[in-house]
């Protein structure tokens, strides 16, 4: 795994302890009452505490940025929703890492007391060490995107320069590429935007395109290979901004032990129709189940928005799509019509391509209803339910037919 490291610390003092002391005690407590760590545990409460602190930590600057200056919602979104699978993937690998102390060399289960005390080194190293490092990157991480946001807007206007915090601490491959002057446009960019590894202090600063000479991209691309050549600095060839991430997509907390197969699976990480054979994805889904309600909404709104799912054409609806537009997204994610954040991933899924709906029962629109006359003023002239499986449970969705047009996402719920 690569491990960050503290050697270009004094990046930036947290408003409080950067550690997860009394979550970490509850875990232990937790884990050796299970005797055993699988995946699917991570979906119960004090592994769902503990992704929810850790991502609350990592926001921090997120948060604090938003309130000074205007950030996009759909950046906002997309950083805070990498941050959350973020920590999922690490309490999974602390877990992962831990169980492996519960028992001696026997294959016995230790007391307690001496499986707490076994467990401390990994506590501090994942719970007080790497998350001061994983703070500091996602501080340099938030600030990068946000600017690149920025710049986009503007173009190849002005130029980009790469700086370093040009004192003595800095390391000599990151001085190397100092003061590297090319446009946004440019591949440098793409992989080489700070920050380049843990506890990096470089940043980059929009620049008038007559104050400074341009340097060679290719020279400048050779640099930032040789300033990430070792393996484990690869993962940081990545640009926040652009990818909308904040920590590095090949990051190792997303490898899978035992060994992942997804040799079947077409989109990777996320989005598998096999995902009993895929342990990443397993453990992807599960990370979905510990989110707030809210904070799952406002996440898949901001994916969805805008986009179709293609459906069975039926005689009421002749166009044979459901829309995902703001408002109805956001009447159909409200608590009242999918309540757990897994209902609410459901239509990711569907709209995924990774659970298929299939020919739909019509209903007619029941008149006793309240806002009954506003919803037929909005178009709506019959429902759609839809039967289907995602997350290896059975659903039933229901979606309102427009002017026999186009449906949209009622309410879905879990068919017992």
């Amino acid at each position: 795994m690569s491990t960050p490291s503290t050697e270009s610390t004094n990046l930036c003092e947290p408003p409080y302890p950067v550690s997860l002391s009394d979550e970490s005690n509850n875990l232990t407590k937790w884990l050796h009452s299970k005797s055993t760590y699988n995946p699917q545990y991570l979906s119960e409460p004090e592994p769902t505490k503990a992704i929810q602190n850790t991502a609350q930590i990592l926001n921090t600057h997120l948060k604090n940025l938003s309130i000074k200056q205007e950030i996009p919602p759909q950046l906002t979104a997309a950083l805070e929703s990498d941050t959350f699978f973020f920590s999922g993937f690490k309490t999974h690998h602390y877990l992962n890492e831990a169980s492996k102390l519960l028992k001696d060399a026997n294959g016995n289960l230790k007391p307690f007391n001496q499986f707490l005390n076994d467990i401390q080194k990994l506590d501090k190293t994942y719970n007080k060490n790497y998350l001061r490092a994983e703070y500091n990157f996602a501080a340099a991480s938030v600030q990068m995107a946000v600017k690149w946001k920025e710049w986009e807007r503007d173009g190849d206007e002005y130029n980009l320069q790469y700086r370093t915090a040009g004192d003595d601490r800095v390391r000599e491959e990151h001085a190397a590429i100092n003061n590297t002057t090319l446009p946004p446009s440019d591949p440098f960019w793409k992989s080489f935007l700070p920050p380049n590894g843990w506890n990096c202090r470089c940043t980059v600063s929009q620049v008038r395109k007559s104050s400074h000479p341009l340097s060679n991209s290719e020279e400048a691309i050779a640099k930032g290979n040789a300033m990430t050549d070792h393996p484990k600095k690869q993962i940081f060839r990545f640009n926040p901004g652009a990818q909308q991430k904040v920590f590095p997509p090949k990051h190792p907390y997303y490898k899978a032990e035992p060994p992942t197969d997804c040799s079947n699976c077409t989109k990777k990480l996320a989005y598998n129709k096999n995902s009993i054979k895929c342990t990443l994805c397993s453990i992807n889904n599960t990370i979905k189940k510990t989110m707030d309600p809210k904070v799952a909404s406002k996440m898949i709104k901001n994916d969805l928005i805008g986009k179709t799912i293609p459906t069975q054409v039926t005689q009421h609806n002749k166009n044979g799509i459901v829309k995902l537009n703001s408002h109805d997204l956001k009447d159909f994610l409200c608590k009242k019509h999918s309540r757990s954040s897994e209902s609410k991933w459901v239509l990711h899924e569907i709209q995924r391509g990774n659970a298929n709906l299939g020919q739909p029962q019509f209903e007619t629109l029941d008149m006793t209803r309240p806002n009954i006359q506003e919803k037929i003023k909005r178009g709506w002239q019959g429902i759609n339910v839809y039967n289907l499986t995602a997350f290896n449970k059975k659903w039933e969705l229901k979606t309102a037919i427009i002017h026999n047009n186009y449906e949209v996402p009622y309410c879905i719920k879990e068919k017992p």
